[in-house]
């Protein structure tokens, strides 16, 4: 390769960086630009856990992610990564509460059952405690 066809990929490569960098551009000014003002106005007012708030972090993650990896953008990778982490931890503290409530109802259903069977046999009606099913079941 020649002097000629070195400075052709040179002028190659340079085009290549000005077309990602014009396409980052219209990227954060087309897209993100437009979508980060929706959820500055209408998104953040929502609970953290609300489901409409999740699947817009979702949908942003994802371009971000997208951006970062077809555009080489780095600021965009940053931003889905952040994201999904908040989304994760968000969707974690959401099970987490979940499971504690479902071993509180147990909990207390157990407690119940125990109650209405002591308040059967001490009336001495045994058809009722028949009736009710074992604690064990529950479990």
């Amino acid at each position: 390769m020649g002097a000629v066809g070195a400075a052709e990929t040179s002028r190659t490569a340079l085009s290549g960086r000005i077309s990602r960098t014009l396409l980052r551009l219209n990227y954060e000014v087309i897209v993100r630009y437009p979508l980060q003002i929706i959820e500055d106005t209408a998104i953040t007012h929502l609970g953290d856990g609300a489901v409409l708030r999740l699947a817009y972090e979702d949908l942003l993650a994802d371009l971000d992610s997208s951006a970062g990896r077809l555009l080489n953008d780095q600021s965009a990778a940053a931003r889905a990564h952040s994201l999904r982490e908040r989304t994760t931890k968000v969707r974690t503290d959401i099970e987490a509460s979940r499971l504690r409530m479902e071993q509180i109802l147990a909990v207390e259903g157990r407690r119940r059952i125990e109650r209405y069977r002591r308040a059967c046999e001490a009336r001495g009606a045994m058809r009722c405690a028949e009736a009710v099913p074992e604690p064990e079941i529950w479990e």
